[in-house]
């Protein structure tokens, strides 16, 4: 954790033109190394990009949108949709990710569904008399 806390001090002391690189650092550890970064890093993301987003010039937003587009394997959906809002409400032609969808389950459905008896299976009933001699008889046809 002491690595993570002095990448997220460095991207806040570093000048605008510096800030860039700081992040790319930390997307380098979060996809090379993993655990236990990423979850460290993922947690302030939200925070850490638009502070920065904020103190940089276009071109460097621009570099911040191809960056951020490269973490949908890294980075939650929830996560990235909260960091998209986020920096929707400072520039309003930063694209929204779409958001997760969430599935609301009716509890009475499931009661319902955990007190349902199985069926049980129905054997068929076949009638080895009735079977042998119509195909007896389709037989003796077929042969004439």
């Amino acid at each position: 954790p002491i690595i993570v806390q002095c990448i997220e001090r460095q991207l806040h002391k570093v000048p605008a033109d510096s800030k860039l690189p700081v992040l790319y650092l930390i997307d380098s550890v979060m996809k090379n190394i993993g655990q236990p970064y990423t979850p460290l890093f993922v947690q302030n993301i939200e925070k850490l990009f638009a502070s920065t987003f904020i103190k940089v010039d276009e071109k460097t937003r621009g570099n911040m949108y191809k960056l951020r587009s490269t973490w949908n394997e890294v980075v939650t959906p929830t996560k990235l949709h909260a960091l998209d809002v986020m920096i929707h409400s400072i520039d309003k032609n930063w694209p929204l990710s779409a958001a997760p969808p969430n599935i609301h389950v009716n509890p009475k459905f499931l009661n319902n569904v955990n007190h349902t008896e199985t069926p049980k299976p129905v054997q068929p009933i076949i009638h080895n008399d009735i079977d042998e001699v119509s195909l007896r008889e389709k037989f003796i046809k077929k042969q004439k």
